[in-house]
């Protein structure tokens, strides 16, 4: 071959890839039913390297089965809409969602009237998390639960993406909440992962949504269930860090409403307590009040007669041991209440009864026995001319 010979020009990766890929995308079921998402993401692995192929070379080759295969007849239309949901789920697992909404806006027509077209609207808008493309999201995710009609397992991943945009509505407070509705989406949520028990964000959705009906413990095993089955794909990083962020607001969620418990409990002691010293201080000042009015009693006897004298030490000795009984007790009470373990409150509490007692004997020695009262009086003074 001479040098001066013109050569070929080199293929067209995007050309070459895209002929590879449009007989796998004729034999792909329906795009609305579940089968399809579990073969696209086969294709996804096995042609893309998980996505880690260069993506300029997929997103073109993808648009150019889009294009030209949109006029080759039924299977054309059916490999170009095919094509244009394997090109939104790459476009929306790379975070590019310009390029997304863009692909939706433009084939429009190609996805007339799918309910899986509605369901690609729902999750670039779930992509977003902002309070009004959360509940745009939701419209659109309804609209292709409706689509669906009478058979709502037909497409198991719409129920499974209603029910965590309905989670997201309910984590964020992007709407108002509505337990009807989250009810509905925890029992999509279950059957999904009945019908499909080995797919990890499933258990992950059910999860939240049970965490929204405060079955923590229940909501922590199917995090955890998720975490453990999360296979090792081109995605599973970035899952796994999502499942981990929802386990982790479970743990918190847990740990607050353990606070909250504890924060009532200590709020009912403490008002137990209050009643408690108001009782014991109402005790106290009734105690008080009959001590003074007897130490008034006893000052105002005439001092000179000696029996008045004798009369009024005893009595101030009595009335002052029950003061000293009711302080110690009260206080000791009080001490009782707050520091149920410490011993020093417990003995206040039983040197103020000693003192008490003391005080209650004497009271009785005296009154009982009056002639052994007289004992203590001295004789009177024989007064001169008396």
């Amino acid at each position: 071959m001479p040098l001066d010979a013109p050569r070929d020009p080199p293929p067209d990766p995007a050309k070459e890839l895209a002929k590879t890929l449009f007989p796998l995308l004729l034999k792909l079921p329906n795009p609305d039913t579940r089968p399809f998402e579990c073969e696209m993401y086969k294709v996804i692995n096995a042609k893309f390297e998980g996505g880690k192929a260069d993506w300029a070379t997929i997103k073109s080759a993808l648009e150019l089965i889009v294009e030209q295969a949109v006029n080759c007849g039924e299977d054309g239309k059916r490999a170009a809409y095919a094509a244009l949901y394997l090109l939104c789920t790459m476009t929306r697992r790379g975070n590019r969602l310009e390029e997304y909404r863009k692909a939706l806006e433009d084939n429009e027509k190609l996805a007339a009237g799918r309910a899986s077209y509605d369901h690609l609207w729902a999750m670039l808008y779930s992509s977003r998390r902002d309070d009004g493309d959360l509940r745009r999201a939701l419209i659109h995710a309804t609209e292709a639960r409706r689509k669906i009609g009478d058979n709502p397992g037909l497409h198991i991943g719409f129920d499974h993406h209603y029910a965590e945009i309905v989670a997201l509505n309910a984590e964020t407070g992007a709407g108002r909440r509505d337990e009807s509705q989250i009810a509905e989406a925890l029992r999509l949520a279950v059957g999904v992962v009945k019908d499909e028990p080995t797919y990890a964000k499933f258990h992950a959705t059910a999860g939240r949504l049970k965490a929204l009906k405060d079955d923590l413990d229940a909501a922590e095993r199917d995090v955890l269930k998720a975490i453990s089955l999360e296979a090792d794909n081109w995605d599973s990083a970035s899952r796994r860090v999502e499942y981990k962020g929802i386990l982790t607001r479970i743990q918190l969620e847990r740990q607050r409403k353990s606070i909250e418990g504890e924060v009532k409990e200590v709020r009912r002691i403490a008002e137990e307590t209050k009643l408690k010293h108001i009782e014991v201080l109402g005790v106290f000042a009734g105690v008080l009040a009959l001590v003074l009015a007897g130490m008034a009693g006893l000052f105002q006897k005439e001092p000179e007669e000696a029996e008045n004298i004798v009369l009024r030490s005893v009595g101030s000795g009595i009335l002052l041991m029950m003061l000293g009984g009711t302080i110690l007790v009260a206080f000791g009470g009080l001490g009782v209440s707050v520091h149920e373990r410490r011993l020093g409150p417990f003995l206040a509490v039983l040197l103020g009864a000693i003192l008490f007692a003391l005080a209650g004997c004497a009271t009785w020695y005296i009154f009982i026995n009056p002639e052994a009262f007289a004992s203590w009086v001295p004789p009177r003074p024989i007064r001169a001319g008396g």
